[in-house]
This record gives structure tokens, C-alpha cells and sequence, in this order.
């Protein structure tokens, strides 16, 4: 059985684009699982030969020095991973919200999204990271975070009608991404002190 690896939960893009890819191949799709992960990192340290990477190429993740990005990724693996498909798929409907009933003036994000805070002019000062869009909305309504970006789907689910009626949704935006799938070909040990796990 093939075993697909990316970003979780499923409400993620990557899930979308996991399923997307597998339905478009179709010599798979009767044999493999899509297996979500918290974050890259942890798929990349659960890599198993033969096993198949799903990773948007705009992969960012601002908390990680070592791998800050897909291109990180993709140069650390090379002697270990194939790119065995390239394709593109818009994202889910992204929304740029802030919450006027804010308790902390911090903005929540995806790390590969903060630059749709930037290009609408919101100068905030505090900005922090979170590993897929949907857990940022999830803390943006447990802690009261004044910004957030996350899927258009996601918000209109999960944030109650009464909080909505305090929110400002400033963008809304679908991005035209590039998937990369790879396949690990082989396996090796790499140094602990690299970040790799």
C-alpha cells in the first residue's frame, strides 16, 4: 500500500491537494492511504522508502532556523528523495480577518501566508506562527488574537455567529500554488545536530 504523507488536519490544502493528486492517479487510488502530519517536519522525520511527500512549494515555517522553507527541504533530501510529479492547484478561499474585540493585539498565521498581512497594509508588531491555518483560527478564537488568515471554509464552521458580528474581513484571496510529490527512494541516517528530525 502507498502511503501519501502531508500537512494535516484535512481541512488543510494539503490534504486537498493530497486527495487531488491521488484521484489523478488512478493506478494508486484503489492502494494508498493519505497519512496528516502536525507539521513538515514531522513527515520529513517519519520518511519510510517508498513512501510519497506531498509539499506546496510555498511551504514556509518561520519558527524553524534549519528548515525555514521548501527549498530547505528539498536540498537536505535530494540524495534521498525523487520528484516524481509537479503540479498546480488553487488553495481553499483564504480570508484575512481581524477580530475588533481583540484581547491580544498579535496577529496568528501560517507562516506562508504573512505576506497577504504585509501587501494589505496591516503594520502589526507581533506576529506568531502557527503550523497550518486552521489551528491558528482555532487559537485566534481561544486566546482573541486581533488578526488571522485562514480558510474562508474553516471560519464560516467553526467561529460562532456571535464573534463573527466583531470581525472585519479585509481579503479575500485564492493562490495559484505548486504542488511538488516526491517519492523516497532510499533511506539514510543524517546528523542529529542538522535540525532534520
Amino acid at each position: 500500500m502507498a502511503i501519501i504523507k502531508t500537512l494535516g488536519p484535512s481541512s488543510t490544502d494539503s490534504f486537498c491537494a493530497a486527495e487531488h493528486w491521488l484521484r489523478n492517479n488512478k493506478d494508486l487510488s484503489g492502494d494508498a492511504q493519505i497519512k496528516l502530519y502536525p507539521n513538515m517536519e514531522s513527515v520529513f522525520a517519519d520518511i519510510q522508502t517508498g513512501d510519497l511527500i506531498v509539499m506546496p512549494a510555498g511551504y514556509t515555517n518561520r519558527n524553524n532556523p534549519d528548515f525555514s522553507g521548501w527549498v530547505d527541504y528539498h536540498y537536505y533530501y535530494s540524495d534521498i528523495l525523487d520528484v516524481i510529479d509537479v503540479f498546480s492547484l488553487d488553495t481553499m478561499e483564504m480570508i484575512v480577518v481581524e477580530n475588533t474585540d481583540y484581547k491580544l493585539d498579535r496577529a496568528i498565521v501560517q507562516s506562508s501566508t504573512v505576506q497577504l498581512l504585509k501587501r494589505n497594509g496591516i503594520e502589526c508588531k507581533h506576529i506568531d506562527y502557527s503550523p497550518s491555518k486552521s489551528y491558528g483560527l482555532s487559537l485566534f478564537d481561544e486566546m482573541s488574537y486581533r488578526y488571522v488568515i485562514c480558510s474562508s471554509s474553516d471560519y464560516e464552521k467553526n467561529r460562532s455567529e456571535d464573534r463573527k458580528k466583531s470581525d472585519r474581513i479585509i481579503e479575500r484571496v485564492n493562490i495559484h500554488m505548486i504542488w511538488v510529490v516526491y517519492k523516497a527512494a532510499r533511506l539514510k541516517n543524517y546528523p542529529a545536530e542538522s535540525g532534520a528530525d
